[in-house]
């Protein structure tokens, strides 16, 4: 600006000094006091930013931890973040409401800058406050549930404070919007986009959160009992969606009242089961796994196979629907909805309610013995009876002392459950609409490699095909290369490296013998590649190896079985082909929820 007044300035002396004398004087003197102006209000406005910069910048710090806060479900802590954030863009606003600070109001360019500064600090003050507020109004412990039982006017009294933070970072939104100008210099520019874009995560993952807080009662039995069907699963023995299901029971809520009605084995729901039983879908789940169970229908028997090969899928809103048929002609009850807790699951509701004593267990479990008990430990145990019941000890036990007891901190099991949802280790599908759309919204669904789009996507998953608990020794190494030519041709080469650690003995045989007449310690695997590209080959150790080639979920399918013997590995390379569209390649990856996590290694040489 003083550039450009000094320009300014130049070029009007040169036209004065050729006007009259008497001319050049008033026009001398009104350019003067003009450039007198401009100068003492641009410096007045400067040492007014020279003094609230130190508040805009910490504000701005604050404001961005508060965020971060709030997505670890730190709310205390984000509360003060946020009302530390108030106090500086208040003292902001209030130094550029100041008159001096008025000045440059009609100096172009400059009131630019003047302007996006009042209106950001004005606005962040208001935003940042109201979220202060609106977070000490939200009291997450009124979601305790109590002798079983959660207070649903505490639910639905949660959205009001979670609505008015929504218009609290609307309002700012628009105050970013409003702020934007072609004067503004590239680095002010960035930083109000990027503020926009964190604001606007924010906002919808508060419009999802209102919208779950309207559908909770009803999920909660607001309007009548609700009945859920819980499976616990254990990886030790492979499935497709993490886990062989051993165990399940019935969660029933009815008015926020929540109680466990019943427990039961996997075997009990086949003792249940009739003859003539139907499974309508879907469609391709059913063409997919039909031989192994499900291929059942008007006049046919029930096969026992189904209920312990449930689980072979790892696309889990398909399973469920397969349960919710399944279920009630297997002496259950309709039933509103699906969830899966696996054995690390459980493990962490362990931690809340422990340590517990378990017959038959040699210590008492707790959040870090219970799933290592779960998965190798009790095979020990001789007595088989109190061994095939194991599970369903500890979940009953673990579920009632909940339910019973003093109630752990809400927000401190969401922290914990958050990174086994992403492993997914914890599942949910809802048969209402309007809550699987919300199940979906928090990516509890599961789904096998949702809104691929024309992105690129894997999933491979094992399923056991011994009949033991082996696979809590499966180790899985996986590495994808990926070469896309100019023209956007797509050529991968997945390499999967399955090494089976399990010893061929000192372990019972019900964990390391097999079905299939082998020597103890061997694995078999049904080894399926889940994906949108072409398989143009398939080698097993240097090998060609031939594949079944299916479909499952708008996927293509490969399939083989694999065996591999104790305390050896075997390595199969896919080499896979696709056109991508133009853009950043994107590779999505669901991995399977084992007992030991996978291992990816991901080389992109992109030419295009």
């Amino acid at each position: 600006s003083i550039v450009g007044v000094g320009a300014a300035v130049v070029v009007a002396a040169l036209g004065i000094w050729r006007r009259p004398n008497h001319d050049r004087r008033i026009v001398m003197w009104i350019t003067i006091g003009l450039a007198s102006y401009t100068i003492i209000a641009v410096t007045l406005l400067a040492v007014t930013v020279a003094g609230i910069r130190s508040d805009l910048r910490l504000g701005n710090q604050a404001a961005h931890d508060g965020f971060a806060l709030l997505k670890q479900g730190e709310f205390d802590s984000a509360q003060s973040s946020f009302a530390e954030s108030a106090r500086r863009f208040a003292a902001a606003d209030d130094a550029f409401a100041k008159p001096w600070a008025q000045l440059t109001r009609v100096v172009p360019i400059v009131n630019q800058y003047r302007h996006a500064g009042d209106e950001l600090s004005g606005a962040a003050a208001e935003a940042t406050r109201v979220t202060d507020v609106q977070l000490r109004r939200i009291d997450f412990n009124t979601l305790e549930v109590s002798n079983g039982q959660i207070d649903l006017d505490s639910v639905r009294a949660l959205e009001e404070p979670m609505r008015n933070l929504k218009n609290a970072l609307e309002n700012l939104d628009l105050a970013l919007d409003s702020s934007r100008s072609p004067w503004l210099i590239d680095r002010l520019r960035v930083k109000v986009d990027d503020l926009s874009e964190e604001i606007s995560k924010q906002r919808d993952l508060g419009a999802k959160a209102i919208r779950a807080l309207q559908l909770a009662p009803d999920i909660l039995g607001a309007e009548g009992k609700r009945v859920y069907f819980v499976m616990f699963t254990t990886p030790s023995e492979a499935r497709g969606q993490g886990g062989f299901m051993g165990n399940y029971a019935e969660l029933t809520i009815d008015n926020g009242h929540i109680e466990m009605s019943s427990f039961g084995r996997h075997s009990d729901l086949t003792e249940a089961a009739g003859d003539g039983i139907v499974i309508t879908g879907p469609e391709d789940w059913l063409a997919r796994y039909g031989p192994y169970g499900f291929q059942t229908g008007p006049g046919q028997s029930f096969d026992p196979l189904a209920w312990s090969n449930i689980t072979m899928s790892p696309n889990f809103p398909a399973t469920a629907q397969v349960i919710a048929e399944l279920y009630p002609q297997s002496g259950g009850q309709e039933i509103d909805g699906v969830i899966n807790l696996d054995v690390f699951a459980l493990q962490e509701l362990v931690r809340f309610v422990g340590p517990l004593e378990v017959d038959g267990a040699p210590a008492p479990l707790t959040g870090d013995n219970t799933a290592e008990f779960l998965l190798r430990g009790q095979y020990f145990i001789t007595d088989l009876s109190s061994r095939v019941d194991m599970l369903q000890r500890v979940a009953e036990k673990t579920m009632n002392k909940l339910l019973t007891t003093t109630p752990p901190d809400p927000i401190e099991i969401g922290k914990a459950f958050a990174p086994l949802v992403e492993q997914r280790r914890v599942m949910m599908w809802a048969k209402n609409p309007d809550e699987q759309a919300m199940v979906e919204d928090a990516q509890f669904d599961a789904a096998l490699l949702p809104n691929l789009g024309n992105s690129d996507g894997i999933a491979v998953t094992v399923n056991n095909g011994s009949a033991n608990k082996i696979d809590s020794f499966l180790e899985r190494d996986y590495s994808y290369d990926v070469v896309i030519d100019p023209a956007g041709n797509l050529t991968g080469t997945l390499t999967l490296t399955l090494t089976n650690a399990a010893p061929g003995e000192g372990y019972p045989g019900y964990v390391i013998s097999n079905s299939i007449g082998r020597p103890d310690g061997t694995s078999r695997l049904l080894l399926t590649l889940f994906t949108p590209s072409d398989a143009v080959s398939v080698t097993k150790d240097g090998m060609p190896m031939a594949v079944s080639v299916g479909q499952e979920a708008g996927l293509s399918t490969y399939f083989q079985v694999i065996d591999i013997p104790s305390e050896q590995s075997t390595t199969i390379v896919y080499t896979l082909t696709n056109t991508v569209p133009p853009g950043p390649y994107e590779l999505t990856v669901d991995q399977q929820p084992l007992t030991i996590p996978e291992k990816w290694h991901l080389n992109v040489d992109d030419q295009r």
